[in-house]
């Protein structure tokens, strides 16, 4: 069943709009009013869209146990050209683009770009005036540069910007996604009593004793927003507060992500809760489908009124005697549900029992999950995470099963950190079985920043000049206003003096003057705070950061990759033959063309490609491609444009790529096998394959299929020397190799 329909087209067409000013209410709004929101009427461009077949959805919604989906996100991507521009009487500008989806119940945005500069204001707001968001500033930027917004309570919205004189043309906007609701609203709160009557407020006498871990659990909307999970803030060996939330691996978490703090009544009554305590943007640093995790990284430290709790985990693998799940059914003010017998380790749902990769919750004595929960905790009896809600059968009507990835199995089930949790949730190598959680909301020091992340800065490089990134994070209760750094991979050391503001947990992104490599060597690149507004730092024990790295003697190549519409599905990986992990990269921007640079030694390396979406990234949500060329010469690797879920392959650096346009064959000489690579262009299930001895008899007579990869054996080969042939009965073109066999028949 597919998780959601996309829907590509879009129609910009001129019209009047608008009426009437009424009361605002919105997602992190402020008392600034949008300049055009005073008039009666306005004249702006305005995207009409057509609602998709809600009877279908429901059906599909019906069928499908993950997360609670309540919109469709119709694909546009319209930059700052596509709006109505107006001069200022100061000389600024106003841009304003009027939306409408006829029969939506609500409309959220997903913006694939949001760079402005300070100053400039955005501003969301329904055609009637009932309901404003924003205004929207470079406060509102993350890492990624993209930006999502709450949905609103209307059909018919307005975006409307505005620059002031300075900043005039400098901003980059793009809007890459309307999501139409297609189920009921009541004013902005999503989900608000859509869930079975038999799960429980978390504020009611049976989530007494879990106050903590109630701070920890959050709602995630996911999917481009048009999905709802629930995930956990959780805490790590160093015990230093970072953002880390860990939820289910099928809740494919987008890194516009939207996650809401506190979304919970006051009390055991059914109130709706506040819905204003959000963050916006994530990294995904691992997951892996085996327990169905996901570690994400927020892009922001929570706030400190949002009281964050950090849970603590235990990963031994002793099945908790009793249970505790808190979570968001279908999207509802947060609930708890209680099973009072001792969870089984299992396989997932049909899987065989001996994989043990979950917990099974064999029934809930108490409340139940439903879709929206994927991905919220198993508490233990000591209130710590053993576990994230993968699905089940539970319901109100039953007494059915819930599987919960197992914590212990993710902690290092996967071959690199990318794929578990050990690296993240136990930097200081501990090797801790089980941790206590904790509140970092309040400052414990005045004066305490905390080197917090290098990028920018790739395992293995050929260049002899780098020049990475470090975040600081203000951790303590001055005002910053400036501070000194050492930086490098030798002593002595270089500085670097910044000067700004920064208050309690914002944090600053620097990147650092170029650093030299003379040799090709290991390197460990340090970062050190030296001093804070000119005094010690209070808090040393997080002022240092590094990074191990490697620059060699290789060859630089690009990755170029065209994403479509759905790009946080997509990660791509290179590895050695043996497994080990060369380049890795998940965090891709929609509709949009990325370069990433990599160096390899010479060795041969396999490449995979994954789209979780399972439709890859051709034609019919944009016009994807991934291309991995050589930097210098510019040889192409591969070319891929149209594969299904994976798409697996593999080259050697550097003689063997595809020196001509067809295909490349290795080793040669050969022993015992034969790979032949073929260019994703001929992959296409029209090409015949031919093994022609030196007197023109064939050896060896296929047809290729469409797949990229071939291994043909030459055990049954004499030795001497052979002609590979290909040719593609669509294009007509042909294509030799002469390969030496030195095994086989005598």
């Amino acid at each position: 069943m597919n998780l959601y329909l996309r829907i590509k087209k879009c129609v910009v067409l001129l019209q009047l709009s608008l009426c009437c000013l009424q009361p605002l209410v919105g997602q992190i709004s402020d008392l600034t009013v949008p300049p055009g929101m005073s008039k009666k009427e306005l004249s702006s461009k305005t995207l009409l869209l057509s609602m998709p077949d809600t009877k279908m959805l429901i059906e599909e919604d019906k069928a499908d146990t993950g997360a609670w989906r309540f919109g469709i996100e119709i694909v546009c991507t319209l930059g700052l050209d596509s709006f109505e521009k107006k001069v200022q009487a100061d000389g600024g500008m106003l841009y304003n683009l009027r939306i409408a989806v006829s029969g939506a119940k609500s409309i959220n945005l997903n913006f694939g770009e949001f760079a402005v500069k300070p100053g400039t204001q955005m501003w969301v707001y329904s055609a009637d005036r009932q309901y404003k968001m924003g205004a929207f500033t470079y406060r509102n930027m993350n890492r990624h540069e993209n930006f999502a917004i709450l949905p609103m309570a209307t059909n018919d919205l307005i975006i409307e910007i505005l620059e002031p004189l300075d900043n005039v043309g400098s901003s980059r906007v793009r809007l890459s996604g309307v999501v139409a609701g297609y189920k009921d609203w009541k004013g902005e709160k999503a989900g608000f009593g859509q869930s079975g009557s038999c799960n429980i407020n978390i504020n009611c006498p049976q989530g007494m004793g879990w106050e903590n871990q109630r701070q920890a659990t959050l709602m995630l909307l996911t999917s481009n927003n048009t999905r709802k999970c629930t995930g956990t803030l959780i805490n790590n060996t160093a015990h230093d507060g970072t953002p880390y939330v860990i939820t289910a691996r099928h809740c494919n978490t987008a890194t516009n992500a939207i996650f809401m703090f506190n979304y919970q009544s006051a009390d055991c009554s059914i109130t709706d809760g506040p819905t204003d305590m959000v963050l916006q943007g994530c990294e995904i640093v691992a997951q892996h489908t085996f327990s169905d995790f996901s570690l994400l990284r927020l892009d922001q430290y929570p706030l400190p009124d949002y009281n964050p709790y950090y849970a603590g985990w235990d990963r031994s693998n002793l099945p908790s005697s009793m249970v505790w799940s808190i979570h968001h059914p279908n999207g509802d003010i947060k609930k708890i549900s209680i099973d009072s017998n001792a969870v089984v380790s299992s396989g997932y749902v049909s899987q065989p029992d001996t994989l043990n990769n979950h917990w099974k919750v064999l029934d809930w004595d108490l409340g139940t999950t439903e879709s929206g929960s994927s991905g919220s905790p198993l508490f233990n009896t000591s209130g710590k995470f053993i576990g994230q809600l993968h699905g089940g059968y539970a319901a109100c009507s039953n007494n059915l099963s819930d599987y919960y990835g197992r914590f212990d199995v993710s902690w290092q089930y996967g071959t690199t950190p990318d794929e578990r949790l050990v690296e993240w949730l136990d930097p200081t190598a501990t090797d801790s079985i089980s941790i206590h959680g904790g509140y970092f909301n309040t400052p414990t020091f005045q004066r305490d920043l905390k080197a917090d992340q290098i990028s920018n800065l790739p395992m293995v490089v050929c260049d002899s000049l780098v020049s990475p990134k470090i975040s600081i994070v203000s951790f303590g209760s001055d005002t910053v206003h400036s501070f000194r750094i050492e930086y490098g991979t030798t002593s002595p050391y270089p500085i670097f003096d910044w000067t700004g503001t920064m208050t309690f947990m914002q944090s600053v992104d620097i990147v650092l003057p170029a650093v030299s490599l003379p040799t090709d060597s290991t390197y460990i690149f340090a970062v050190r705070i030296v001093n804070v507004n000119g005094l010690n730092d209070e808090h040393p024990a997080n002022d240092e950061k590094h990074k191990t790295f490697e620059r060699i003697n290789g060859k630089s190549y690009v990755l170029q990759f065209t994403t479509d519409a759905y790009a946080h599905e997509n990660s791509i990986r290179i590895t050695t033959l043996s497994g080990q992990t060369v380049f890795f990269e998940n965090q891709f921007t929609p509709n949009n063309t990325q370069i990433h640079p990599f160096c390899l030694k010479p060795a041969c390396y396999s490449v995979t490609f994954t789209d979780a979406g399972g439709d890859g990234i051709c034609c019919n949500y944009g016009q994807g491609m991934i291309i991995i060329k050589e930097e210098d010469s510019g040889q192409l690797i591969c070319k891929v444009h149209s594969f299904a879920d994976t798409l697996r392959f593999d080259f050697c650096n550097p003689q063997h790529y595809f020196a001509d346009d067809m295909a490349t064959a290795y080793p040669n000489p050969s022993w015992g096998q034969i790979e032949l690579l073929l260019n994703p262009d001929y992959a296409n299930g029209q090409t015949e394959l031919m093994v022609i001895d030196m007197h023109g008899k064939v050896c060896m007579h296929q047809q290729l299929g469409e797949t990229y990869l071939y291994t043909l054996s030459t055990m049954n080969l004499g030795r001497g020397i052979y002609t590979l042939y290909l040719y593609n009965q669509g294009s007509g073109k042909s294509w030799r190799k002469k390969m030496i066999v030195l095994n086989g028949l005598q």
